[in-house]
């Protein structure tokens, strides 16, 4: 296995979504309703520094609005110096 290591932040950001299935009220082994409801998914967006795993986390209702663009000085809008020492 070979591994890796940043040293500056902001050099290497993992980022990953996850879509999650929203829950409405309590299952079909209790209620005896074997259809589906289709309320749809909320996605969580993540992104890890790997020099300062320094972790940003946001659920979101739907992919519609989608993820906005790191900017660049490494900042997602809205969280300043989320990632300190980046450089644009």
């Amino acid at each position: 296995m070979l591994r890796y290591e940043r040293q500056r932040p902001g050099e290497l950001i993992h980022v990953d979504i996850k879509a999650l299935g929203r829950i409405d009220g309590v299952g079909h082994r209790i209620t005896g309703q074997h259809r589906a409801r289709g309320i749809g998914y909320e996605h969580l967006h993540v992104a890890i520094d790997d020099a300062s795993r320094l972790a940003y986390v946001e659920l979101l209702p739907s992919l519609a609005g989608k993820m906005p663009p790191v900017s660049s000085t490494g900042h997602w809008p809205g969280t300043p110096g989320w990632a300190p020492g980046v450089s644009g």
